[in-house]
Parts: structure tokens; C-alpha cells; sequence
């Protein structure tokens, strides 16, 4: 799922529900971190029970539009949860 709303903005309790109604039927929630590079992060990918995915080129490094960074929160801190080459 790609959908790309900075956090905090509208729908994010939508996404909370949404994830967890995936979980619940046993579907993995696989979201896209963000495409606005390092540092930055979008819902609902930064969703704590979703698996947020960025991008590596073909050398292993961070694509550049790719987003991610550490986040505040105890657990899951490091964002994304995996990553695809592109």
C-alpha cells in the first residue's frame, strides 16, 4: 500500500483502525515509508503495527527519494522495516 500523508495529518486515526482491521484478517500490512527522501516519514507507513518499506539501489544504499529515519517512540524506533531494490 502506498498512500503518503504526513503524520499527524487527517485520516491518521482512519489508518490506525484500517491497520488493524488488516491484522485482524490476517493480512500483513506492507505500507510505504515515503518517497520525499532521508529523514522524512509518511502515514500511514510510520504506523507502529504496519511494516513500513523504503528503497535501496543496486549498490545497497538508501535510494535517494527514499524515506526513512529513527522515530521517538520505545519501540520499533528504526523506520523502515524493510526495504526492495529499485
Amino acid at each position: 500500500m502506498s498512500l503518503g500523508f504526513p503524520p499527524g495529518e487527517l485520516f491518521e486515526a482512519d489508518f490506525e483502525t484500517a491497520i488493524n482491521n488488516l491484522i485482524a484478517l490476517d493480512i500483513f500490512p506492507a505500507i510505504a515509508i515515503g518517497n520525499e527522501g532521508a529523514g522524512t516519514l509518511r502515514a500511514p507507513g510510520i504506523n507502529a503495527r504496519s511494516w513500513s518499506v523504503g528503497a535501496v539501489d543496486r549498490s545497497g544504499q538508501i535510494a535517494s527519494f527514499s524515506g526513512g529515519k529513527t522515530v521517538t517512540r520505545r519501540l520499533d524506533r528504526i523506520q523502515p522495516d524493510m526495504v526492495a531494490l529499485v
